[in-house]
């Protein structure tokens, strides 16, 4: 089979969130449910660094979160301007075996452009990253 290439970012990834030992992807459940909501009710209470912990908690213990959470918490990083966040995001996600969407790519681009300073090289090489990928830009929704 093809391996998909890593990210390549322009800083190291955020060390905000540890990865795990080893990847432990695992199937969706009653648990996984309860880890979106959890997240979800963080987010709600605009709480968006305890959110993006809760998801990075849900991701390490092998469960993907499902789009409807990944969305908006990926969105409200990319508002907040939080790059490395969004990477970190990126870079779990990838070590524990699940696959980016356009979604998390298009979050990172308007991240760049909300930071401040804006990090455009950064912004660029993410396009380049999700072409090579074979995800498609106009299917890219932030």
């Amino acid at each position: 089979g093809s391996t998909i290439p890593r990210v390549r970012h322009d800083v190291p990834p955020s060390s905000w969130f540890p990865l795990a030992a080893e990847p432990v992807a695992r199937p969706i459940g009653e648990q996984e449910v309860g880890f979106a909501a959890r997240v979800d009710a963080l987010l709600d209470a605009g709480d968006r660094e305890g959110a993006a912990s809760a998801l990075m908690d849900m991701i390490r213990r092998g469960f993907q979160p499902p789009l409807e959470t990944l969305g908006p918490i990926c969105k409200c990083m990319a508002r907040a301007g939080d790059v490395d966040g969004i990477q970190g995001v990126m870079d779990t996600l990838e070590f524990n075996g699940f696959n980016l969407t356009e979604g998390i790519f298009a979050s990172l681009v308007f991240a760049c452009g909300a930071a401040q300073p804006r990090r455009l090289a950064r912004a660029e090489q993410a396009l380049r990253d999700l072409v090579e990928r074979g995800l498609k830009p106009s299917r890219a929704e932030r």
